[in-house]
């Protein structure tokens, strides 16, 4: 059987985190964190090496987001206070990226000139719900966090919500494969979100751990497919199209 990238890619994440999920159900805490940290890393290895036509901007949110991730091999090294700015700082900058990326689609887009008259009304209800989402999250993260961290925390969810956002216009207007499994990582990402807050500021639980990674892992490999697509393969779907 041919290896695909995607195949590859596929083998690649499933074998972390099956050790991801082993090593923290046997209490092997260290063999855990650090599959964990190495998951999306080297996925992105297999992009560079297996991709020849990489976008500049989608390229630069997996190497900004694999570099906050790869901070969590020396979690016990660096003092948490540098672990929630310099990780989140990351963060924020690979989803920045990956912003102008989609908005990138978005001008592609046969739509586009009359994009903001013709989705008026779409892009105000995704606002008014990307809105709720940030004050709900900030209402459940402020009694743990001092001025700059709520901050930092606001811009964070900020962006990501304005994320899901634009891959839900995206989706709206170009109605292809390649928006569809766009908007689904962007998706998984926001539960993703929801998930982790509640496992560090509601419950401990390891079956929260486990769900965000999930969501997570499950995001990433959806952001890779649509990475791997080539144009020719993309086709149109005629869900919102009469």
């Amino acid at each position: 059987m041919k290896i695909t990238k995607e195949y590859l890619l596929l083998y690649v994440i499933v074998s972390l985190t099956a050790l991801f999920v082993v090593g923290g159900a046997f209490g092997f805490e260290a063999i855990s964190v650090a599959a964990r940290a190495l998951i999306i890393p080297s996925a992105t290895v297999v992009y560079f090496l297996r991709v020849k036509n990489k976008s500049f901007f989608f390229s630069g949110f997996l190497l900004l987001f694999s570099l906050s991730e790869l901070m969590d091999l020396w979690v016990n090294s660096i003092p948490n206070l540098y672990m929630f700015f310099i990780g989140n700082t990351l963060y924020i900058l690979g989803y920045i990226f990956l912003v102008i990326e989609v908005l990138g689609y978005i001008k592609k887009s046969p739509d586009y000139k009359n994009f903001f008259a013709k989705y008026a009304l779409h892009l105000a209800i995704l606002l008014m719900f990307a809105v709720y989402l940030v004050i709900l999250l900030a209402e459940i993260e402020r009694p743990y966090m001092d001025n700059w961290e709520y901050t930092l925390s606001m811009l964070y969810n900020s962006i990501i919500l304005l994320l899901l956002t634009l891959a839900t216009l995206n989706f709206i207007c170009s109605d292809t494969q390649k928006s569809l499994i766009l908007f689904l990582a962007t998706l998984c990402i926001v539960f993703s979100e929801i998930v982790q807050v509640a496992y560090y500021y509601l419950s401990e639980s390891y079956a929260l751990n486990i769900a965000y990674t999930m969501l997570l892992v499950l995001a990433f490999y959806l952001f890779f497919r649509q990475g791997f697509m080539q144009p020719s393969k993309n086709r149109d779907l005629n869900l919102f199209k009469t």
